[in-house]
């Protein structure tokens, strides 16, 4: 059952406008999203991949195939999706901040390596909007409120990863901004399952909605079918 709180009393409820509506991919990337590199490949090295076994398992189960799903929607479609990527610009990462810095030298995660490559599989296609950051929330650090507003985006679709690291600190960042937020729980990914799903409870709480892939996919499909053509 469903916990509720006092907080669910004054909670923004609302509706996806398909045409102000962003898909936002957060660091699908080399770096944090593969088994075999960046900390997966770090894990590995020090005999430690239990650590990740459950992160791993669920991106290549769950995460992947949904987000595939979502990106291929939108493409037909002709919505918006927005690619976001962390990674030091430096060759001395003196550009991030100390909690991420120690993390992305570990795994060589800075521009022009091969930790800061998306994965094959959701590498953006041309024209896609890539955003660049260097911090935990993208707004922190990129251009990302400049170009979705420009895009006239009002509701901003999460997945990707960490959820209780940089997918929820640029959704409630985004949320604290007057964006409409949802993070998509089936396609989003921990650290651990714990911490997976006490960001989703939290964040349910007030900051926005959380929603699977199958009911944002519904919920678009329904208002284009009465739109206008």
């Amino acid at each position: 059952m469903t916990t509720r709180h006092f907080t669910d009393i004054f909670k923004n409820e609302f509706h996806i406008e398909p045409e102000r509506t962003a898909l936002v991919v957060i660091d699908m990337q080399n770096a944090s999203a593969s088994r075999t590199e960046g900390v997966g490949k770090l894990l590995t090295m020090r005999e430690q991949t239990a650590l990740g076994d459950w992160r791993f398992t669920r991106i290549e189960k769950v995460v992947l195939p949904n987000l595939l799903r979502l990106l291929a929607f939108f493409r037909n479609q002709g919505l918006k999706i927005v690619h976001v990527a962390w990674g030091s610009a430096r060759e001395d990462y003196s550009d991030m901040p100390m909690t991420l810095r120690p993390l992305a030298m570990a795994v060589g995660n800075r521009a022009g390596e091969p930790a800061n490559e998306f994965l094959r599989e959701t590498t953006p296609w041309d024209g896609e909007c890539v955003i660049r950051k260097r911090t935990q929330s993208a707004f922190m650090s990129s251009s990302i409120d400049q170009e979705l507003r420009a895009l006239n985006v009002q509701c901003l679709l999460f997945g990707g990863v960490s959820t209780n690291v940089c997918v929820d600190g640029t959704a409630r960042d985004a949320a604290d901004l007057g964006y409409n937020c949802i993070i998509l729980e089936d396609a989003c990914a921990g650290v651990s399952e714990e911490l997976h799903r006490a960001a989703l409870q939290s964040f349910a709480c007030q900051s926005g909605l959380v929603k699977t892939t199958a009911e944002v996919i519904r919920e678009i499909e329904e208002k284009l079918e009465v739109s206008p053509k």
